[in-house]
């Protein structure tokens, strides 16, 4: 069972629900979690188009509260298995030094399943975008960095956290919004979840 997260909140109304995650004008706004969200209903499509079982978590434009999609997301792995579910929480980045950029994974601390999905995760990514910067944390073998996120340390299923690019970079925030840049990201990870659900379903990995 593939688990989907859209970090942050939509809009309701016209009105973002998470001010502070995005970039807001007169004339234009980028807001994270109403990016995040596209994404996520992107690559539930696909899945859904490969009969492949998933579950967005929070499909609704409130910022629901981390408590509530973390106790959602256990609710589902201990009716499947932790072992046969995957969480991907989809985020982009953001940064005061505008030329800060590159993708990054996110695992909680220590040897875990999701070590090894986002190892699996950040080969497939540097195979297919060669060009873009990788923001890879190395210790030894391992490119994803450890962080203490409460959808990472307090979910019971294998979970990682992408951040595709930085809105704040002019350069990655053109490409974010790009049709190229919407496809690059949606059928990147739609293709890591169904690899992983193979995988999952051979009990390999």
């Amino acid at each position: 069972m593939i688990l989907l997260d859209a970090g942050h909140g939509g809009y309701i109304e016209g009105v973002t629900q998470t001010p502070g995650r995005g970039i807001y004008g007169e004339r234009s706004s980028f807001s994270e979690g109403q990016y995040n969200r596209m994404i996520v209903n992107m690559i539930a499509f696909n899945l859904s188009t490969l009969n492949i079982p998933f579950h967005i978590i929070a499909p609704e434009n409130y910022d629901t509260p981390l408590f509530a999609r973390v106790d959602w997301v256990n609710e589902i792995a201990s009716k499947y298995g932790p072992v046969n579910c995957f969480l991907l929480s989809v985020h982009q980045n953001g940064f005061e030094n505008p030329s800060v950029k590159g993708f990054e994974l996110f695992t909680s601390f220590g040897e875990t399943q999701s070590d090894r999905y986002a190892e699996y995760m950040a080969e497939r990514f540097e195979t297919r975008f060669p060009d873009r910067q990788k923001r890879w944390y190395v210790i030894g073998s391992k490119r994803a960095k450890e962080a203490n996120f409460k959808i990472l340390r307090s979910t019971k299923c294998p979970a990682v956290l992408t951040e595709w690019g930085f809105m704040t970079n002019p350069q990655e925030k053109k490409y974010l919004l790009s049709r190229q840049g919407i496809q690059d990201q949606s059928e990147f990870l739609s293709c890591i979840c169904q690899d992983i659900q193979n995988k999952i379903t051979k009990n390999k990995l």
